[in-house]
């Protein structure tokens, strides 16, 4: 499977499918109309046995976002396809290089899961966030968000509830595009049936907690769930939601 969102100028795209041992579903949202591109970057490459996601968002107020987060993605996805042995970290800095290249300040997040048989790994630089759980819906891990909110969040100060609030929730730290990057990267961690993995563009993390999430990702089947996961992106209720933005992301529960 070879797939990827990039930019494109239409409102919505979505799908859910089986892939391997897992069912996966994806979303991509641009959040305004009179937008000619979708900040969000997304891609699902697979070969043999491997599986490797991949979501970027342009930094909003950035020159080139979308540009940046088109780049990232595919130097990313392009040495997943070309190489045997993977070394995320350097194809992370293959990506920060191609983007600097870019000029005018361009920059993006980058998140990316990465699945080789029962194991998974998870890099990230920025905001954009991934959750992993465990078959009863107890949290495996979580990124820590490369934000002021983010370690406020990991150092027991606010909580990740509230922290939705917060008035400097849109300042990101560290992005593709730095002339040094702080990478967070796991070691591996071991997928069992019915483990469940979401990652997904700060479009999605702004707007609802992680409760919320855990809530209606466990309250169904895998496909229920991402069917009332894309309803409420859609529609965006105004009494609750509380920013608009580009929205994207992956969500996979392994069945066998």
């Amino acid at each position: 499977m070879q797939f990827k969102i990039s930019n494109d100028s239409s409102k919505y795209e979505s799908s859910f499918e089986k892939l391997g041992n897992f069912d996966i579903g994806y979303f991509s949202l641009k959040c305004d109309n009179t937008k000619e591109h979708n900040e969000d970057s997304f891609t699902i490459k697979t070969k043999n046995n491997e599986i490797l996601v991949g979501i970027s968002d342009g930094a909003g107020g950035h020159p080139l976002g979308a540009k940046a987060s088109n780049t990232a993605i595919d130097s990313l996805a392009n040495n997943f396809i070309k190489n045997k042995d993977h070394n995320f970290l350097k194809y992370i800095e293959k990506s920060n290089k191609d983007v600097r290249a870019l000029k005018a300040g361009a920059k993006t997040t980058l998140a990316i899961v990465y699945i080789k048989k029962d194991s998974l790994t998870c890099h990230n630089v920025g905001d954009s966030e991934i959750i992993y759980w465990n078959s009863q819906g107890k949290e495996i891990y979580r990124n820590i968000p490369q934000s002021e909110v983010g370690h406020l969040i990991q150092g027991g100060v606010i909580s990740q509830d509230d922290s939705l609030d917060h008035d400097n929730r849109y300042i990101v730290n560290h992005l593709v595009g730095d002339k040094s990057l702080r990478i967070e990267s796991t070691t591996k961690m071991k997928l069992k049936i019915g483990h469940t993995i979401l990652l997904g563009s700060d479009g999605l993390f702004d707007n609802l907690s992680h409760e919320q999430l855990a809530q209606i990702i466990f309250k169904d089947n895998i496909e229920q769930a991402f069917n009332e996961l894309t309803k409420i992106c859609t529609e965006q209720d105004p009494e609750s939601w509380k920013k608009s933005d580009d929205i994207t992301f992956c969500l996979l529960r392994k069945f066998q």
